[in-house]
């Protein structure tokens, strides 16, 4: 098994001391999240993952109301020119019948 403290003296050149130790306890706190995970990753990816898939899932939400939103304005756009051009046409046919 490895030494996390003979693993933090062989970082402290790399990482200076401070770092090394910040690095190793952080480390340490992950493998030990994975070899208590059955997946064997750790508990805080498994988390961040959720979360990231929740931030998409609620972004996707948001797109698709959006252009939901877009798609309803576009559609009574169209049938409100419909509107026009039959007030129009029946406005001229009338005008045709007084003639």
């Amino acid at each position: 098994f490895p030494e996390p403290r003979e693993m933090q003296m062989n970082l402290t050149g790399f990482l200076y001391g401070k770092n090394a130790r910040v690095f190793m306890q952080e480390l340490w706190d992950l493998l030990s999240s994975a070899q208590d995970n059955v997946g064997g990753i750790p508990a805080v990816f498994l988390e961040e993952k959720k979360e990231e898939i929740r931030q998409m899932k609620r972004e996707k939400e948001r797109i698709e109301a959006s252009i939901k939103r877009q798609d309803d304005k576009t559609r009574e756009q169209v049938e409100e020119r419909h509107h026009q051009r039959e007030r129009e046409r029946t406005a001229r046919e009338s005008e045709m019948d007084v003639l």
